[in-house]
């Protein structure tokens, strides 16, 4: 569901999250980002993804104010997982997902009023 991000995307990411307050705190005397999603901070030699904050297919821009850096695990897959789930609901409730054409709604045939009495093959 993430688009990749660029380097260059990635590093105007984090510096226009220091700007915003409650972005970085300080541990141990170094300043460290924070993860939007648990409010930890983000430490060396632990896994980051960028995540959108308004995910792609539910329209949010693919810019870098709109990504911010939180841990891939749990994080990451929680935000992703609340995510496939509207994308679900919206489906299931519209039909469309994206640009998609609406899909198609098949009726099945309905079974026959006629009550048939069973019949035994024999093998000859």
């Amino acid at each position: 569901m993430t688009k990749p991000v660029s380097r260059k995307m990635a590093v105007d990411c984090l510096l226009d999250r220091v700007s915003i307050p409650g972005n970085v705190r300080e541990v141990d005397g170094v300043l460290r980002f924070i993860c939007q999603e648990c409010g930890e901070p983000l430490l060396p030699g632990q896994v980051i993804q960028f995540d959108h904050i308004h995910a792609d297919k539910l329209g949010g821009p693919h810019v870098y104010d709109a990504i911010r850096p939180i841990h891939y695990d749990p994080c990451h897959k929680k935000k992703n997982g609340r995510d496939v789930a509207a994308l679900a609901k919206i489906d299931r409730i519209t039909g469309v997902t994206g640009n998609k054409k609406p899909k198609p709604r098949f009726r099945s045939r309905p079974f026959s009023k006629v009550k048939r009495p069973f019949q035994k093959r024999i093998k000859p």
